[in-house]
């Protein structure tokens, strides 16, 4: 149960941080930031399945705003 809670928080934080980029790269106003969270939601979904509603991946990019800090992979005797 911990290794799927460990890659669920890993898949959050790499989908955040590429929005993030190409967010920042693109210079995305609010408009056209939903219309990036629609699209990506329609190729995500339809590629990968379920999850990917424009509403988690807003909630994917402020988790890595929010933990974009804190290392990536757990250190080898640290308890996850």
């Amino acid at each position: 149960m911990q290794n799927i809670n460990v890659e669920l928080l890993y898949t959050y934080r790499s989908v955040g941080k590429l929005i993030v980029a190409k967010e920042r790269h693109e210079k995305y106003d609010e408009v056209s930031l939903r219309k990036m969270f629609h699209e990506l939601s329609f190729l995500l979904t339809s590629s990968l399945g379920k999850g990917f509603s424009g509403s988690q991946l807003t909630y994917m990019r402020v988790f890595y705003l929010w933990f974009r800090h804190f290392p990536v992979v757990p250190a080898k005797n640290e308890v996850v």
